[in-house]
């Protein structure tokens, strides 16, 4: 239902992109402004690549007595090659003041490979209940199932997810986990001490 969206993703100027369009938009504007990103610091890097090469050939210059093709004014033979390490020396410290960071890639979320072991019941849930927030239920997960949990806002549906990922111990019943079975629970907000140490 979103018309304009605010993204908060790293950016060339650190500023939050915004874009229009509803979320077509938005991945249609942000894919390009990464190709754009992508672009400028691939010729930056070339600019740099080239800067490096023509002060090197001038330092060359310098070190072995090059002077400018006879003809030339004797003071232009004396600073020509002088003032060319200068000017790429200028140019390259403008470039290093300017410069482009590396384009960030969007974080991308897939899930983990996930090994079947047909007819292996994973998780189940015996008459788990917390007073106040979820009333006795009992569920079964064998190895290639899915479970949408609904129902209206105060049901427990968080509640009960908490208790399946033994974060939250249930008032009674009990929660049984297959041997190696390895559960993370993809909380609805990311507090100040859920966030990731790393990317």
């Amino acid at each position: 239902m979103a018309t304009t969206i605010l993204d908060l993703d790293p950016t060339r100027d650190g500023r939050p992109g915004v874009y229009g369009g509803g979320y077509a938009g938005y991945r249609e504007g942000r894919e390009a402004e990464l190709a754009r990103w992508e672009e400028e610091y691939e010729q930056q890097l070339s600019e740099h690549v080239r800067l490096q090469q023509a002060l090197s050939e001038a330092q060359n210059r310098l070190s072995t007595g090059w002077r400018p093709p006879k003809g030339t004014g004797k003071h232009q033979r004396a600073t020509r090659a002088g003032a060319l390490v200068r000017s790429v020396h200028r140019r390259q410290d403008d470039l290093d003041r300017h410069q482009v960071t590396a384009p960030v890639p969007p974080r991308r979320f897939s899930m983990p490979g996930l090994p079947a072991w047909p007819g292996v019941v994973l998780l189940r849930a015996e008459g788990v209940a917390v007073g106040g927030r979820l009333h006795s239920t009992s569920l079964s997960l064998t190895s290639g199932d899915r479970l949408a949990v609904t129902g209206p806002n105060g049901a427990g549906k968080s509640t009960l997810l908490s208790v399946l990922a033994g974060r939250l111990a249930p008032d009674t019943g009990r929660v049984h986990r297959a041997r190696g079975v390895r559960l993370r629970l993809l909380g609805q907000g990311v507090t100040a001490g859920d966030a990731p140490a790393g990317p």
